[in-house]
């Protein structure tokens, strides 16, 4: 039987390279990008069977080894498109065990990092380590890391089933992950549907499926959420959380702040190739002038004898909002006013919030730096 072959852009020197697959020909019979996946033998074909049996039998001898350092660490990053720049000096890490929010406007060069980060682009400065090492020395790439950065780039002439079992071969995993993976992202009903007839949706569960099929100790999702319908976007919800639950390393890039500040740990803001601000997420929810609302009895009486105190209180809804004021100090000055406290809590900006005025605050240092150029 004839076997096809893909040309996989090489991560080390910015060449093509080709690589023999195990799909027939006729699979491959469509001129397509196939996912973003790198051989286990990238070091050299292995043309036998014996030879493939023996890369697979080491790449599993390096899986068993407990990772160290299992982050993924960005150091000065810059990379040019002749004489564009793109990222300038771009340095965060997206540590273990938790869900690190990437967010940033349309054109800030998010995906360019990304991609630079799973080793299809060459930075033109700065380096990317994942557990401590680089992901082109790694002798099992797919337990290493684990990419999803479009939906687009699964074939849609194979079935679910078949362009994971593709994964597995190039990747030196056995295919009895297959079936686990589909069963994971819930498409297991659909394992012999050709991906031409999924919704947006279901692409990206299946594309979800190819870098989990080799249970990664890092992840990067780009957009995951885009196209899928709330049922789905909670499960991808619970997917996320689950991942960093257990150890992994989550780096999710997504333009629905609602949804990110419900799963990240922290944020990084990118913003005209450069990091603008970056953080835990607490940080980012609490980055504006404190408000506390509260409810008590006689809320005119209350709201009257704070701002006689100096506090800075208005009525609102059941209640009232005190600004740039400390939960307890509006506790206790309400309870020494003589009215019962019947609600306190501190009321914090959204992560959008923060986001827009971070865009907006930097919008107008940069036209006030033109105004004075």
């Amino acid at each position: 039987m004839a076997f096809g072959a893909f040309q996989h852009p090489c991560a080390f020197n910015g060449h093509t390279r080709q690589y023999a697959t195990f799909l027939p020909s006729s699979l491959l019979r469509r001129k397509t990008t196939l996912g973003m996946v790198r051989p286990y033998w990238h070091d050299g074909l292995a043309s036998t069977g014996r030879e493939r049996e023996h890369a697979r039998r080491r790449a599993d001898s390096a899986h068993k080894k407990k990772p160290r350092g299992e982050l993924i660490e960005i150091v000065n990053v810059s990379k040019h498109f002749g004489t564009r720049e793109v990222l300038s000096e771009v340095s965060f890490t997206a540590r273990d065990g938790e869900v690190t929010g990437f967010v940033g406007p349309n054109g800030a060069g998010k995906s360019t990092l990304l991609k630079i980060v799973a080793g299809t682009i060459i930075p033109t400065a700065g380096s990317v380590k994942i557990d401590g090492g680089r992901y082109r020395d790694a002798v099992q790439p797919g337990a290493v890391l684990g990419a999803f950065l479009s939906a687009e780039l699964v074939p849609e002439h194979l079935t679910a089933s078949s362009y994971l079992a593709y994964i597995c071969d190039v990747q030196g995993l056995s295919r009895r992950s297959v079936n686990d993976a589909l069963e994971l992202v819930g498409l297991s009903a659909a394992r012999k549907q050709k991906v031409r007839t999924f919704s947006l949706g279901m692409r990206q569960r299946l594309g979800i499926a190819s870098v989990v099929v080799g249970n990664p100790q890092n992840l990067i999702l780009d957009e995951p959420i885009n196209g899928l319908d709330p049922d789905a976007i909670l499960w991808l919800r619970h997917f996320v959380a689950n991942a960093a639950q257990k150890g992994k390393t989550v780096l999710l890039s997504s333009h629905h702040m609602a949804e990110l500040s419900m799963v990240a740990d922290s944020i990084v803001l990118l913003n005209g190739g450069r990091v603008t601000l970056q953080g835990a997420l607490e940080a980012f929810l609490s980055a504006d002038a404190k408000q506390v609302y509260f409810e008590a009895s006689d809320v005119t009486g209350a709201v009257a004898e704070l701002n006689a105190s100096g506090f800075r209180a208005t009525l609102f809804e059941s209640g009232a909002i005190v600004t740039d004021a400390e939960a307890g100090d509006v506790g206790r000055a309400v309870y020494q006013s003589g009215r019962e406290l019947e609600h306190l809590s501190v009321i914090k900006q959204t992560l959008e919030e923060t986001y827009f005025k971070t865009l907006s605050a930097a919008s107008g240092a940069g036209q006030k730096n033109e105004v004075q150029q």
